[in-house]
């Protein structure tokens, strides 16, 4: 019996020393939780010093925005002091974002999603303007996105649904599928009377679902039922033509097969040119960049070895991106031709082919886009930072940010912007007679 008792004694002693069932069931709270691994993930990877306490201030700024309190949520004292040690003043900061919080839901139904979008909006509104943050309903529309596939056509409303012209390496033109051809059917469902977006809409889906086209081809006893898969579709970014003996080659983007298409295209026009070959064209103009690989890549199809930029965080070194070829293009007159949308990765190939390549740079400076950023995921079902988390700088130490690059013949065009605006990528080079930079280039090439 003795015995009994004290092993009744001991269950309710563990009983009385366990978290009650509320405490033990608590839920972290879901904003906080986001804002805090916001906070830690700029600290820790921002490409500059930042001090956290000015980026909690901003939240709260920002937060006050949308709560519309009778008092602001930072208060006449601010702050107040704040701990010497990093992880104690960390731990303060986050006390206060959770007081904040708290605050606002005592009064005002906001949800946690809203919350969260505010606080860091407001600590990254603080940061560079190449930084940015994609709130969560933003970031799950750009992941649904990312897993939907098309087959890459060019379309038109002519008489039906019309093939203007099937997308390069696209499943469409894997398949067979050819200008002319008309759309009848998709998956056997007939589309005559559909307008041009429903037929868009019902040609793209889930990523490597099949997808069966009837086609009505010209001068074909018969309709054609064409099968493929759907994938991710890219717009060409390579466009390549002769003028009159001079290789013409656009780039509006790098991408991870950009050198070898490029290489490609050089080759083809210096076949096609003959033996009244004068020389080359790049146009880099309103290229934003792309994948830096992608740029020292292409970069290094001019010469045997160069350094094209070093990579910098706080200070440091983060890379050294080299490029070269053991077979360089060594032969022709080299023009580039760059513009205030000439930005980042296109900025750092123009100056190395000018440093190597004794490249002629025709046109505006360039935009001065010197930082790389990182787009950090929150977490399921939060947002997502862009974050910048390096800074390039040119093989003289040079920073390329907000410097840019100056031409060798300064030839302003209609084409260029205001320089403070971010540059947009073009779909395809545009080229006419009223086009003063590339007839610039075009006599430094003797035509």
């Amino acid at each position: 019996m003795r015995g009994c008792r004290w092993l009744a004694i001991a269950l309710c002693l563990i009983h009385l020393a366990l978290p009650s069932s509320s405490e033990a069931q608590k839920a972290p709270d879901p904003a906080l939780a986001a804002t805090q691994q916001a906070l830690e993930l700029i600290a820790e990877r921002h490409a500059d010093p930042v001090d956290e306490a000015k980026l909690v201030v901003a939240a709260l700024n920002e937060l006050d925005g949308i709560s519309q309190l009778s008092e602001p949520l930072l208060g006449a004292r601010g702050l107040g002091k704040l701990p010497a040690n990093a992880a104690e003043r960390r731990r303060r900061l986050i006390g206060v974002l959770e007081a904040a919080f708290k605050r606002i839901r005592e009064g005002h139904d906001l949800s946690d999603e809203a919350l969260a979008d505010a606080a860091i909006k407001g600590m990254v509104a603080a940061l560079d303007p190449g930084s940015l943050y994609i709130d969560a309903a933003k970031w799950r529309d750009n992941q649904g996105w990312a897993k939907r596939g098309s087959i890459g056509l060019k379309l038109t409303e002519d008489r039906g649904i019309r093939v203007v012209e099937p997308i390069e390496d696209a499943p469409a033109q894997l398949a067979g599928i050819q200008a002319g051809d008309f759309i009848l059917a998709i998956d056997k469902e007939p589309v005559a009377g559909w307008p041009l977006a429903s037929v868009v809409s019902k040609l793209n889906g889930p990523l490597d679902s099949e997808i069966t086209l009837t086609i009505g081809r010209p001068g074909a006893a018969a309709p054609l039922d064409v099968t493929m898969r759907r994938a991710t579709v890219r717009l060409p970014h390579v466009h390549a033509r002769l003028i009159d003996g001079v290789g013409y080659v656009a780039l509006t983007g790098f991408y991870p097969h950009t050198a070898a298409k490029l290489k490609a295209a050089l080759a083809k026009l210096r076949a096609e040119a003959g033996a009244g070959f004068k020389g080359y064209i790049l146009d880099l103009r309103d290229n934003p960049g792309g994948l830096l690989d992608g740029a020292t890549a292409a970069a290094g199809i001019f010469f045997e070895t160069a350094l094209v930029a070093t990579t910098k965080a706080r200070g440091k070194d983060i890379d050294r991106l080299q490029a070269g070829s053991l077979d360089p293009l060594r032969e022709g007159k080299l023009v580039v031709l760059i513009n205030r949308g000439t930005a980042a990765a296109a900025e750092l190939l123009a100056n190395v082919l000018k440093e190597h390549r004794d490249a002629v740079l025709v046109g505006s400076i360039t935009a001065g886009a010197g930082s790389v950023q990182t787009v950090l995921g929150l977490g399921e079902g939060n947002g997502a930072l862009r974050l910048t988390t390096s800074r390039l700088f040119l093989p003289n130490g040079k920073p390329l940010d907000k410097n840019g690059i100056k031409p060798d013949q300064a030839v302003e065009d209609s084409r260029d912007r205001d320089k403070d605006q971010p540059a947009t990528p073009a779909l395809e080079p545009r080229l006419d007679a009223k086009d003063r930079q590339l007839q610039a280039a075009l006599k430094v090439l003797g035509k």
